[in-house]
């Protein structure tokens, strides 16, 4: 169910258009999003839509221009691999009927951040910082492995707390938890 979904929605991101790729500019501006400062066809830059609309760059272009420093352009480019992932750990982890649902959204949000360094942290960081988180939530994925979640639970709010006290944000991570839960909904799950 997950693969056909995504298989359809890089289908639709790969026959998006000019028009597509200067909505999307205009909607982040609006947003106000940190994101990277690139040297071409940047967020940042006032006149990038007159040369997007120039040189007639789709969306799904500038999303394989982002894919090299950008997580969820890489989701777009290459079917959504962190999303089908993330789909695959919700059911796993929501199999069993009295499984809380917050439980497997967090564990699965941990084993998605360990897997990749969270490109927004990088953005309003640096990479370091966004390995670093990606290392801390392997510990602790680790520590489920071996003790439980009810036993591992002190050190997930500790974490928690740490990041909010370094306003250290995992946005591209959660924007991919978003789209497994989706999936997930899409397949059928209640809760």
């Amino acid at each position: 169910m997950a693969e056909g979904n995504t298989v359809k929605a890089h289908e639709i991101v790969k026959k998006t258009t000019t028009e597509d790729a200067i909505h999307f500019y205009q909607a982040f501006k609006e947003a106000d999003v940190n994101v990277p400062k690139v040297s071409k066809l940047s967020l940042h830059d006032q006149n990038a839509t007159i040369e997007i609309h120039r040189e007639k760059k789709t969306l799904y272009q500038l999303m394989q221009i982002a894919e090299t420093y950008d997580e969820i352009a890489r989701e777009w480019t290459h079917r959504f691999p962190l999303t089908r992932e993330a789909h695959k750990l919700l059911v796993n982890h929501t199999k069993n009927q009295n499984a809380d649902i917050n439980e497997a959204i967090v564990q699965t949000y941990l084993e998605i951040l360990k897997t990749e360094p969270d490109t927004f942290i990088q953005t309003k960081h640096n990479r370091k910082t966004a390995i670093q988180t990606s290392k801390q939530a392997a510990n602790i994925i680790n520590q489920i492995k071996k003790e439980g979640y009810a036993n591992t639970l002190p050190e997930i709010k500790k974490f928690d707390t740490h990041l909010l006290s370094e306003k250290i944000n995992p946005g591209s991570t959660a924007d991919i938890i978003i789209a497994g839960l989706f999936l997930l909904l899409l397949g059928g799950y209640r809760y």
